[in-house]
C-alpha cells in the first residue's frame, strides 16, 4: 500500500539499522574477490510480468488524466524495472483500456469491486506473472492511497489499485505483487539494533512503515534505485560480497545506481539470529537523478548527501 501525496500489503522488513559484523557462512571464493571478502553468486532467472491496466470511472468521478498518461507512466515503470535488473525483469504491457464507465453505484473506495469489474469486463484471469492494475481518477471521492496484493515470489502476479497514473506508485504496487514489502525503518532509544520478541518490535523502538526514504518500497515517492536486499528478494542480485571475520576486509563499492551487476553489495548473516542478514549499499546523494528523464515527482525525497546505508532483513516477513 502507498499513501499518495500528489496502501493492502503485509508489513515488510527492510530496516535501516546498524549491526555487528560476525562470522559469515562458508562460501566459495572467487579469484578476483576484494581482499578479505568471498563472493556469493546466483543464477538470475529472467522474468516477464504481463500487465493489464484498466481505467475505471466510478460514480461521482470524472476522468482527470488520459490513456496516454497511463501508457507513459506504465512505460516509465517498466523501464525502471528493466534497468534495475540489467534487463532480467521485463514488463509486457498487454493492454491499457480507454475509460470504462461503472455499471453500479459502489463507492470509488471499494477497490476490490472495481478490480472484479475490470477483470470480468476484460476476461482477465490470474496466473504466474499476470498483473491487473485498476486506475481511477485522482481526488475525492476516490481514496488517497493505492494498494497491491502481497505476492510470495517474483512471478506471483496479482491485482493493484491506484488513483492517478503515477509511475513510482505503479512500480511500488507491482513490487508488492512480486513479493516486495514495505521498506521501513526502526529507531530505538538505547541501542542501534534490536532483537524482535515474538516477531514484534520492542516497545522502546519506533517503527516507521515507509521509513526508508531511499527505497521505492519506502518513502522515496519517486523512482529510485533498488536496495540490494530488494534485488535479492526478487532473485535479481547476481553477486554479493561476504566479509571474512579473520582478516582486514577492504572493498570499493559502486553506487546502488550502477544496477544489479555492478554495485558489489556487501552482506553477512547474523550468528545470534539465524536467517537475519545485514546489507551495505553505497548511495549517491543524486542517485534518483538516474530516473529523472523517466519520471519527475514534486514530492520526491532528495538526499542531501552520499554515504553507506546499512539494512537488516529477517526471514519471518518479506
Amino acid at each position: 500500500m502507498r499513501r499518495l501525496l500528489h496502501g493492502s500489503a503485509i508489513a515488510g522488513s527492510l530496516l535501516v539499522l546498524a549491526g555487528l559484523l560476525i562470522a559469515p557462512p562458508a562460501v566459495a571464493e572467487i579469484p578476483d574477490a576484494p581482499t578479505g571478502f568471498d563472493v556469493v553468486t546466483r543464477d538470475v532467472q529472467p522474468h516477464t510480468a504481463r500487465v493489464t491496466i484498466a481505467l475505471v470511472a466510478p460514480p461521482g468521478t470524472q476522468p482527470n488524466f488520459s490513456r496516454d498518461d497511463a501508457v507513459a507512466s506504465a512505460n516509465a515503470a517498466a523501464e525502471f524495472l528493466s534497468r534495475e535488473t540489467d534487463g532480467a525483469l521485463t514488463v509486457e504491457i498487454e493492454q491499457v483500456t480507454e475509460w470504462m464507465a461503472a455499471p453500479n453505484d459502489a463507492p470509488c473506495s471499494w477497490e476490490s469491486v472495481w478490480q472484479d469489474f475490470a477483470a470480468q469486463q476484460l476476461g482477465w484471469e490470474r496466473g504466474n506473472g499476470r498483473h491487473l492494475t485498476v486506475m481511477v481518477p485522482e481526488g475525492d471521492p476516490c481514496p488517497g492511497g493505492a494498494n497491491g496484493e502481497q505476492g510470495g515470489s517474483v512471478d506471483a502476479g496479482g491485482r493493484t489499485f491506484q488513483p492517478g497514473p503515477d509511475a513510482s506508485t505503479l512500480a511500488h504496487e507491482w513490487g508488492h505483487n512480486m513479493s516486495q514489502a514495505h521498506a521501513f525503518s526502526t529507531a530505538c532509544a538505547s541501542t542501534w539494533d534490536f532483537r524482535a520478541v515474538d516477531g514484534r518490535t520492542p516497545g522502546e523502538c519506533e517503527r516507521q512503515e515507509y521509513g526508508n526514504r531511499l527505497d521505492n518500497m519506502g518513502g522515496s515517492w519517486t523512482l529510485t534505485p533498488f536496495s540490494s536486499p530488494s534485488l535479492d528478494r526478487l532473485g535479481m542480485l547476481p553477486t554479493r560480497l561476504v566479509p571474512r571475520c579473520d582478516v582486514t576486509a577492504t572493498a570499493t563499492v559502486a553506487s546502488a545506481a550502477a544496477g544489479a551487476r555492478e554495485r558489489d553489495a556487501i552482506s553477512w548473516e547474523s550468528a545470534a539470529e539465524p536467517g537475519v542478514r545485514y546489507w551495505v549499499d553505497y548511495r549517491d546523494g543524486d542517485a534518483s537523478a538516474k530516473y529523472a528523464p523517466l519520471h519527475v515527482s514534486g514530492w520526491a525525497f532528495t538526499p542531501g548527501s552520499s554515504g553507506l546505508q546499512i539494512l537488516r532483513t529477517v526471514p519471518e516477513v518479506p
